[in-house]
This record gives C-alpha cells, structure tokens and sequence, in this order.
C-alpha cells in the first residue's frame, strides 16, 4: 500500500494502555484494512528495507463522519 511515513519519537498508549515510545507514523489515504496485527516493510530513499509492527491506530476524520487519513504509530 501507498503511504507516508513520518520519522518522530512520541509517546502513544498500545492497546493495553501503557504509554510506549513510537519512533515514526504511517499516515495512509482514508481507511484501509489494518489491524494491529499486521507487520510493515518500509523501503526508504536509500533502499533499506525496515520492519515494523503496529503500536496504536487512530482514524482522522472530517466533520461528517467520513474517514480523511488513517495513523499508525509503530
């Protein structure tokens, strides 16, 4: 999948709410099928391949309810 990653050390609740460090974001279009579950490979500018798993996922979303963006904080 198409996405933007975002490089930033930030603390963020997993889904057993204990605050963990995440050090980047996926920002993906709208609202694909993730789950917390799946496991990323990202291939940056230099062609290294990094994996990550997912720590928390929020849904952006405009005011009439519709989904805009979908974070992953890994």
């Amino acid at each position: 999948m198409r996405c933007r990653f975002t490089e930033g050390v930030k603390l963020v609740r997993n889904r057993h709410g204990k605050e963990v460090v995440s050090v980047g974001t996926l920002i993906f279009d709208r609202l694909p099928r993730i789950t917390i579950d799946d496991i990323f490979t990202y291939t940056d500018e230099n062609d290294r391949e990094i994996t990550y798993t997912p720590i928390a996922i929020s849904v952006k979303r405009a005011l009439n309810g519709k989904p805009i963006i979908t974070e992953v904080a890994v």
